[in-house]
């Protein structure tokens, strides 16, 4: 989860970076640029690489979450100097309920959300992949010329059916364009072109690969409300980049106009519909129709600026792979109780769990027993397997300590958190608790074991 959480909070900061650059640079920028930037955006929530950098705001935010999930399991006492007084020690074991809990909760999203779109997939497949291909040597004329034009030259269908509510791109790898076939009788080959032009400028734009890259980063990340809305401005800008290509590929006088004609005639005779994944529907526009007549109307306004697009594209794919999907742990924190502390637990590692307790600290061996301890250990500990690495990410001396009793036992101790792998437990946070005796020695006087949230 704690992967998860990083990746969430890499993606959100993405599509802040992507919000105020397109405020920004939205007067000089048409769609395909603003297209380009929105697609990153997935990127941030999904690929777990990036530069393994040291997180001066991660490691901080690390260590509150981890203090806060202790205290929640343990409010009576920061530290547990008595396993077998209390349930909490049950707790060291390799899962903790809440996180359980919150990854059932989160798997179930996961699968509702892809679920629900693949079912919607298999709905279209069976109603419009098995439709024969339109013969038309006319239409089929037409397409030939229209993807000339686009420089397409992979194989296109035309499928033709009154069962079409309107028209769409089907599928990329065996792509087929759906035509309902009142569409078909009723618009003119220039009207049909400009559907044609729309269509293949989805294709060459790789846009239904594209939508499921989104579709599978507001799955993973259903909770997250900016997956979503970056979801929503690419699907604007898609549509939006398509016009822009479209209009650029026909070659008449006044075609600015003529394409916002034909498309509100194609979307007056059309039927809007959800379509599955694997298709892009052009009825799927109509609540985005104002900004697209907007955007068509000011179509030879505006200047390219492609090369600025794809610099800007350039340093936020660079500026999200710096935003690390792990943080590397910063150097040990001083404290003069570390030595001591990894040398009891290696003593721990090695399975001396008696030798553990005879060098214990004196209050601790009074208030826990040596057969007891040991069967914790074995319990709890061994279950863990062989420790893979281990390291402090957050020491804090005290003069203080709360006592199973409620009561405070004053001294001069030492409390330590671990990062530790084990070959069964890849994540485990170790709480030390050490004190100075009267002789000068470090010794233990808590430990506590749980999973990394």
């Amino acid at each position: 989860m704690s992967l998860l959480f990083t990746l969430t909070l890499r993606g959100t900061l993405l599509f802040a970076v992507v919000w105020l650059l397109e405020i920004t640079l939205r007067p000089k920028m048409r769609a395909a640029g603003r297209r380009l930037w929105w697609m990153l955006v997935p990127v941030g929530f999904l690929l777990p690489v990036g530069f393994t950098v040291s997180d001066p705001v991660a490691r901080p935010l690390i260590a509150a979450a981890g203090r806060a999930v202790e205290f929640l399991q343990n409010p009576g006492a920061f530290l547990m100097t008595n396993p077998a007084a209390s349930h909490h020690f049950a707790l060291a074991g390799v899962f903790s309920r809440p996180e359980v809990l919150v990854t059932v909760i989160w798997l179930l999203g996961v699968v509702l959300y892809l679920g629900i779109a693949v079912v919607r997939t298999l709905i279209a497949s069976r109603c419009w992949a098995h439709l024969r291909l339109c013969t038309d040597p006319a239409l089929l004329d037409l397409l030939e010329d229209c993807k000339a034009c686009a420089g397409v030259t992979a194989p296109i269908g035309v499928v033709v059916s009154e069962r079409i509510p309107a028209p769409a791109l089907l599928g990329w790898l065996r792509p087929r364009i759906l035509l309902p076939a009142s569409l078909a009788s009723a618009l003119s080959p220039e009207n049909l072109r400009v559907l044609f032009l729309h269509e293949l400028a989805h294709f060459r734009a790789f846009d239904i690969p594209l939508h499921w890259l989104h579709t599978l980063a507001r799955a993973v990340h259903w909770f997250n409300p900016f997956v979503h809305l970056s979801a929503r401005r690419w699907l604007r800008f898609r549509e939006e980049a398509a016009d822009e290509r479209a209009i650029g590929w026909l070659q008449e006088p006044g075609r600015a106009d003529a394409y916002s004609a034909t498309l509100l005639r194609v979307l007056k005779l059309g039927h809007p519909f959800p379509v599955s994944l694997g298709a892009l529907a052009l009825g799927e526009s109509i609540k985005n129709l104002k900004q697209r007549m907007i955007m068509i109307t000011n179509y030879t306004k505006r200047t390219p600026h492609s090369v600025l697009a794809v610099l800007a594209a350039l340093v936020l794919a660079t500026g999200a792979s710096f935003l690390p999907a792990r943080a590397q742990p910063a150097a040990e924190p001083a404290s003069p109780a570390i030595p001591a502390m990894k040398a009891w637990l290696a003593g721990i590692d090695a399975g001396k769990y008696a030798q553990s307790w005879d060098d214990a600290a004196t209050f601790f061996k009074k208030t826990l027993p040596r057969e007891t301890w040991e069967a914790a250990l074995k319990n709890n500990r061994a279950p863990l397997g062989a420790l893979k690495s281990r390291q402090a990410f957050m020491a804090q001396e005290l003069t203080e300590i709360p006592a199973p009793d409620g009561s405070r036992m004053k001294g001069e101790y030492a409390v330590v958190i671990f990062n530790a792998s084990f070959a069964n437990a890849p994540s485990i946070i170790e709480t030390v608790t050490f004190e100075k005796e009267s002789d000068g020695a470090w010794r233990a006087v808590g430990y506590f074991i749980r999973p990394r949230p």
